[in-house]
């Protein structure tokens, strides 16, 4: 699955779970503007209470040393290539 994949996936779920908590504290028959909006700022701050866990979790959770993105050594490291240095194809057509 590619990583666009996985934020859909992220996306529908956050949005369902949004979803469940309004549908709990809203009774559709017999629909209250209030209810509805009470329920829905209660989903709300659920996902807002989630985001900040995440927060803390990329705050706290990751060390130092995995921030580091060092280069590797220029003995290592390929020399970039420019389009100039591409072989090119050639094509010959013939006609009978």
């Amino acid at each position: 699955m590619t990583d666009d994949g996985r934020r859909a996936n992220r996306r529908i779920v956050g949005l369902a779970l949004i979803g469940a908590i309004v549908a709990t504290q809203f009774n559709p028959a017999h629909p209250n503007t209030n209810d509805f909006v009470d329920a829905f700022q209660l989903g709300l701050r659920v996902a807002a209470g989630i985001a900040f866990l995440g927060v803390l979790v990329a705050a706290f959770g990751i060390r130092p040393d995995d921030l580091r993105n060092d280069p590797a050594p220029a003995a290592e490291r390929p020399e970039p290539r420019s389009v100039a240095q591409e072989p090119v194809a050639v094509v010959e057509e013939r006609v009978p």
